[in-house]
């Protein structure tokens, strides 16, 4: 549990993130509520967002190489 004001998870972080395209803490908080409380989980959802940003990231560069051909 990462946010237990409003009892939300990292998988429903994460697959938010990816649905509705969230890129700040902010968004998170309209969406899930999450971090709009207490605030004590604020810096682990921030962690959350970058990582699955960067993953996020990193798969679209691996599929836009692919389709250039530049990765085999």
């Amino acid at each position: 549990m990462i946010c237990s004001c409003f009892g939300v998870g990292r998988n429903t972080i994460c697959a938010a993130i990816h649905e509705f395209g969230l890129s700040s803490l902010q968004q998170i908080g309209r969406q899930l509520r999450a971090g709009t409380n207490c605030g004590s989980c604020l810096p682990e959802l921030r962690a959350i967002l970058s990582a699955t940003l960067r993953d996020q990231q990193s798969v679209g560069d691996g599929e836009s190489s692919h389709r250039r051909g530049i990765v085999q």
